[in-house]
């Protein structure tokens, strides 16, 4: 996971570096302010493009490979604009640079295999915490570079070289996260988008990805204009501003949302997410002085940091464990979609309807995406909760299906067995004796025979699994697991239809 973080660092470190620098080149090649948008969405464009591509790939042949392959990529497109003459070379620079950025999608995939369910969503906000980190700095090391005398094109060697250093040191520090290669079938690249967005709760769910992404983006854009002729802030303000969303962002997601999930779960942050983010969107024009803003910011930064890794960490949950590339490829797609026409609605509306208007447009977004979410909300996963409180009857909040069962057997997770049937190992089908005896450490017949504190201390290291034949606890069971989950540290779930669910499907029998 600190590979992977440095590896993603970096990487948006060296965007953030370019993205203030591309105005100044562009508008040296004679470019417009039309132009200049263009060339700042070509890049999305691309990784709306190939980002589902990118992660299948990495399906088949392995998450090591594309992502060494694509940073050695990035840093030939930074050479490649740093001997840029013209605005058509500009243009050819970034499109390249999109191609191998949509490899982010597979950074993705590998913290979905590095990864148990319960830690799944915390993972990604440690993604999340670089992106946020490598937009703070790398603007502010692009503008300390040129005003230290750089010229801009030495600026594009050196993010070139930091690609190119962490390409070489992936080499000998990155390892393979991918354990068994997808030998699916060959599909259209649209046929396989469409396939995972068709999915019931894992297509709303990325919807209301794309709607995030399409409000922030459209946000991002207007700010600047907004706060002009408001509180008549310069580019200067303005940095400073994006770069408190982004220290928050990454904070949110480095720090509170790993903090969060296990007391909350994946469920309940993605509505408090949802809601902060709806918060801070729709009172951005209701500011009445800049500490007022600076708190709209706050809930906005807050609602994007705990809606972003809660949605992706639900999507891998409730995906094959060998469709994770193209699960995250095509929601990090959709993200990029609504980079590309999220400012392009959102000057729209600017120009024709006033200021305020995409900010209300984004907010109506948000809207939309909190009903979404209560229509999906049961379906939800809340793999990153292990603990309980005294005031639960049930184990609503502990139990697990027999697909988050199968992600335990097939990524090879040690977790140990509570069963209510003696006869559990062998008549288990025949796909879950491959890994049985190899897995399950403890196996207690009858209601907790075996000692608490024992199970309790076991529980610390591991995952326990209970099952008992229908799925249906006795209170006996409930209020003696439920007291061993009162320990922070542990990890008690059962299997929600009990042995049924496992005797009774055929797909994986």
């Amino acid at each position: 996971m600190l590979i992977l973080f440095i590896t993603v660092f970096i990487y948006l470190l060296g965007f953030g570096i370019i993205i203030p620098i591309l105005p100044i080149l562009s508008r040296d090649f004679g470019a417009d302010a039309f132009q200049t948008g263009l060339l700042l969405s070509c890049y999305s464009l691309m990784q709306f493009l190939f980002s589902p591509m990118w992660g299948k790939l990495s399906d088949r042949f392995g998450r090591r490979p594309l992502l060494l392959l694509c940073l050695f990529g990035e840093g030939i497109s930074y050479v490649l604009l740093a001997y840029s003459h013209s605005l058509t070379a500009l243009f050819a620079a970034r499109l390249l640079a999109g191609f191998f950025g949509a490899s982010l999608s597979t950074a993705s995939a590998a913290v979905s295999d590095l990864t148990p369910p319960g830690e799944r969503s915390k993972g990604m906000a440690i993604i999340g915490a670089a992106f946020g980190l490598g937009f703070v700095f790398g603007p502010a090391i692009g503008g300390l570079m040129l005003s230290f005398g750089c010229s801009v094109a030495q600026v594009m060697f050196a993010v070139a070289g930091l690609c190119f250093a962490n390409g070489i040191a992936g080499i000998y520090i990155l390892p393979e996260t991918l354990k068994v290669k997808s030998a699916q079938k060959k599909a259209s690249r649209f046929s396989s988008i469409l396939g995972q967005f068709q999915k019931p709760t894992v297509g709303l769910l990325m919807t209301i990805f794309f709607f995030g992404s399409f409000a922030m983006s459209t946000m991002e854009a207007n700010l600047i204009f907004w706060v002009k002729e408001k509180f008549n802030w310069s580019f200067t303000e303005v940095s400073y501003g994006f770069a408190y969303i982004g220290i928050c962002i990454a904070m949110t997601q480095g720090l509170i949302v790993r903090k969060m999930l296990p007391k909350l779960g994946e469920r309940v942050v993605l509505r408090i997410g949802l809601l902060c983010f709806f918060i801070g969107l729709s009172t951005i024009v209701l500011a009445p002085s800049v500490y007022f803003l600076a708190l709209s910011m706050t809930f906005l930064a807050l609602g994007t940091g705990l809606t972003n890794p809660s949605t992706m960490g639900s999507i891998s949950l409730l995906t094959d464990p060998q469709e994770q590339g193209l699960a995250m490829g095509t929601t990090q797609s959709l993200a990029s979609l609504g980079r590309i026409l999220g400012p392009a609605f959102g000057g729209y509306l600017a120009i024709h309807i006033g200021l305020k208007s995409p900010f209300i447009m984004s907010s109506a977004l948000l809207i939309i995406s909190i009903f979404i979410y209560h229509l999906i909300q049961l379906k939800i996963p809340q793999s990153g909760k292990t603990t309980a409180t005294p005031a639960q009857t049930n184990l609503e909040l502990c139990k697990i299906d027999q697909f988050q069962l199968e992600n335990l057997i097939r990524n090879r997770i040690r977790f140990a067995c509570i069963t209510m049937d003696a006869e559990l190992p062998q008549i288990l089908p025949d796909y879950y004796q491959k890994f049985w005896q190899s897995l399950v450490q403890n196996i207690a017949k009858g209601e907790f025979k075996t000692a608490p504190e024992k199970i309790a201390e076991l529980a610390k290291q591991q995952p326990i699994v209970i099952v008992c034949p229908d799925g249906k606890l006795s209170k006996d069971l409930v209020k003696k697991a439920l007291a061993l989950n009162l320990n922070p540290q542990a990890n008690i779930f059962y299997l929600e239809k009990g042995l049924k669910s496992l005797t009774k499907n055929d797909s994986f029998s």
